[in-house]
């Protein structure tokens, strides 16, 4: 049956095959692990905040025409939910000034969202901040640019039955951009 010969030649390969098989699912692991997209705990956490944000500056340009921010309201806190009311006639009063600009009429002009970036987000429980970064420009005449601005401002959230409201912000910083291209 069994001779010498064959059992030396058994044990000559079980080791190298058995080594292979370990070493294949160590591999494996590493790769799997490696592979993995799961954010990090910092980015779940932000997620909702930058979400909520631009929703919210990006509801603006179709409201600044007709004055009607009902869309842009609903991302902000009230006052008995732990907003800051000055804080957001901040945010307005942005709104009201780059309407202003140029020497189209505000009430007839579009206005268009060129880019809204969100950054610097921390929260601290149920209070949150953020900064906004909103490129816009004001059409008149359908395709004439009368204007166009960048406005930076920080945000502060509240976090409210699981959902971020803004509760207030800083004063915004205004670049005409057209004036300083000029």
């Amino acid at each position: 049956m069994w001779n010498n010969r064959s059992r030396k030649g058994w044990r000559g390969w079980f080791l190298p095959v058995l080594l292979l098989a370990g070493l294949t699912l160590v591999l494996a692991a590493c790769d799997a692990s490696a592979g993995s997209t799961a954010p990090a705990p910092a980015d779940d956490a932000a997620r909702p905040i930058e979400d909520q944000l631009q929703n919210a500056f990006g509801a603006l340009p179709d409201e600044m025409a007709n004055q009607d921010f009902s869309g842009f309201e609903q991302y902000t806190a009230t006052t008995a939910q732990g907003a800051d009311k000055e804080g957001l006639n901040q945010i307005f009063a942005w709104i009201q000034e780059v309407r202003q600009k140029g020497d189209a009429p505000a009430d007839t002009s579009e206005y268009k969202l060129n880019e809204l970036r969100v950054s610097n987000i921390e929260t601290q429980g149920n209070d949150a901040t953020a900064h906004v970064y909103v490129d816009m420009s004001k059409i008149a005449d359908g395709d004439v640019v009368n204007a166009a601005f960048i406005v930076e401002q920080d945000i502060a959230l509240v976090q409210v039955d699981g959902q971020w409201l803004i509760s207030g912000a800083d004063v915004a910083q205004i670049t005409d951009v057209l004036a300083t291209s000029s």
